[in-house]
């Protein structure tokens, strides 16, 4: 099935034909704990799952741990956070490299899952 699009242009109209018997999926999904499988513009990335410096580290380490990112290439755990669904926090398991991801679960699981990144 054929449908005309009109597009305006600086000072023309112009008619372009576009194909729409299939769909295209152009967003990464991401499967939420709580609300299932998701557009990825629907979530906020919170960065990299990192361990947090003892209360008295030198300004140093927290420095590093604030700014600092190894930004691998390869899996890494990440935090998300569901802005337009649920609104919870949770952990990404997610390949760099491919921009999969391989794994979604809360924080509190976190302890019983086998990616010790």
């Amino acid at each position: 099935m054929r449908n005309a699009i009109s597009v305006i242009g600086a000072k023309r109209t112009y008619e372009c034909w576009a194909r729409v018997d299939r769909v295209i999926h152009v967003s990464i999904m991401i499967r939420c704990p709580n609300c299932g499988e998701r557009s990825a513009y629907e979530f906020l990335f919170g960065g990299e799952v990192k361990k947090r410096p003892q209360v008295g580290a030198p300004d140093a380490e927290w420095y590093d741990y604030v700014y600092g990112k190894d930004n691998i290439h390869g899996v890494q755990k990440e935090w998300c956070y569901h802005s337009l669904g649920c609104r919870h926090w949770f952990l990404v398991v997610r390949d760099t490299s491919s921009n999969e991801v391989l794994e979604t679960f809360p924080p509190a699981d976190d302890k019983l899952k086998e990616w010790k990144i």
